[in-house]
C-alpha cells in the first residue's frame, strides 16, 4: 500500500507541462529556421497541437537543466560569460532567439557565441566526422550576425558543445563533444529567414481571411469559426520531403538506396488531419553494385524500376570493400 502522503507523480507532471514555452507571435531560430515550414506555419497561427509525450517534457527539462548547471559552474570557475543574451532585437523582423553564452577572446579582442545541445551519444560519433549539425550551424549564425547588428566585434566562427545523454551499444565514456565552424554567408540566412517568415504571414492572411468569409455569411464572429479547415488553405506547405538513406543488404551484397521520413517527423506536434509526415512509410528507389573495370572497382546505381528519383547519396569503394572484405 503506497502511503505516500503527496502526490508526487502528478506533482512533476503539473510542473513539466507549465514550464512550455508559450506562443510569442515570433519565429525562433532554433527551431524555425531549418526544417519543416508547414510546423512552423501552423506553430506560428496557433494551431492544435497533440499532447507532448511526458518523456519529451523531461527530455526538454533535462536540456535546461544542463543549461543552467553549467552556465553555474563557469561563474564559479571565474570564467568570464555572459549568458543567456537576448539577440531578438537585432534579429530580422519576425525573428528572435537568444544566446547561450558569449566567452570573450583576449587576444582577438572578440566575442565567441556558443550553444549548449544534449545529444544521443550515438550521433556523437557522426558530429566528429561531419561537425555540428545543419540546423545548429543555421541558428549559431543568425546569432551570430545579430550580435554583429548590436556593435559587437566577434570571432568569425560559431560554436556548439554538444553534451552526450548516454553511452552507446559500442562505445562508452562517450564525453562532450565541441564543434565549430564559420557563420552561413550572411546573404544566404538573411534571405531564408525572409522567405520563411513572409510565408508564415501569408499563410495567416489566407487563414483570417477565410474566418471573415464565413463570418459574413454566417453573422458569427470570426474567432467562432468551428473547426481548422481554415488552416489548410493554399499557402500551407507541403509535407517535408522524405530523405535519402543508404542500406547495406548483405545478402545481395549491395547498397539499397531508400526514402525514409525525415527525422523532424518523429517530433511532429500535429494531428495526422493537419500534418501527416508521420505517417510516411519507406520506400526503395534504386541500388549501388560493386563492379569491376579495367582492373579497378566502380560504383553503379540501378534504379529500381518505375522509381525516376535522382540519387544523392553514394557509397564509395572503400565502404564497398569493407562491406565486402575486399
Amino acid at each position: 500500500m503506497n502511503q505516500l502522503p503527496i502526490d508526487i507523480v502528478q506533482i512533476v507532471e503539473d510542473d513539466l507541462v507549465s514550464n512550455q514555452r508559450p506562443p510569442d507571435d515570433k519565429l525562433h531560430a532554433s527551431s524555425d529556421l531549418v526544417g519543416s515550414l508547414r510546423h512552423t506555419q501552423l506553430r506560428f497561427v496557433g494551431a492544435p497541437t497533440v499532447d507532448r509525450e511526458l518523456v519529451d517534457s523531461i527530455r526538454l527539462q533535462t536540456g535546461w537543466f544542463w543549461h543552467n548547471h553549467i552556465g553555474n559552474l563557469l561563474v564559479d570557475r571565474g570564467v568570464p560569460v555572459v549568458r543567456e543574451f537576448n539577440v531578438t532585437p537585432w534579429m530580422p523582423e519576425g525573428w528572435s532567439g537568444t544566446a547561450d553564452w558569449l566567452f570573450w577572446h583576449p587576444e582577438a579582442l572578440a566575442w565567441c557565441v556558443t550553444d549548449l545541445k544534449t545529444s544521443k551519444g550515438e550521433s556523437i560519433k557522426w558530429k566528429v566526422e561531419n561537425g555540428m549539425s545543419v540546423d545548429h550551424h543555421w541558428q549559431l549564425s543568425a546569432y551570430y550576425y545579430a550580435l554583429l547588428e548590436a556593435g559587437l566585434p566577434m570571432v568569425k566562427q560559431v560554436y556548439t558543445l554538444y553534451f552526450p545523454m548516454n553511452n552507446t551499444i559500442k562505445e562508452k565514456n562517450i564525453k562532450p563533444l565541441l564543434t565549430q565552424a564559420p557563420p552561413v554567408p550572411k546573404d544566404e540566412i538573411m534571405e531564408v529567414m525572409k522567405q520563411r517568415y513572409q510565408a508564415c504571414l501569408d499563410h495567416q492572411d489566407a487563414m483570417l481571411a477565410e474566418r471573415e468569409r464565413w463570418s459574413l455569411e454566417t453573422g458569427e464572429h470570426p474567432d467562432s469559426y468551428p473547426t481548422d479547415d481554415d488552416v489548410l488553405n493554399d499557402k500551407l506547405a507541403p509535407t517535408i520531403d522524405r530523405v535519402q538513406k543508404l542500406v547495406w543488404d548483405a545478402p545481395k551484397r549491395v547498397f539499397n538506396l531508400i526514402l525514409v521520413p525525415h527525422w523532424l517527423t518523429d517530433f511532429c506536434p500535429f494531428d495526422n488531419s493537419l500534418c501527416d509526415c508521420s505517417e510516411q512509410g519507406t520506400t526503395k528507389i534504386g541500388h549501388y553494385e560493386l563492379l569491376m573495370v579495367n582492373g579497378g572497382y566502380k560504383v553503379e546505381f540501378v534504379p529500381r524500376k518505375g522509381y525516376d528519383v535522382p540519387p544523392d547519396k553514394e557509397p564509395t569503394v572503400k565502404e564497398f570493400r569493407r562491406r565486402l572484405k575486399l
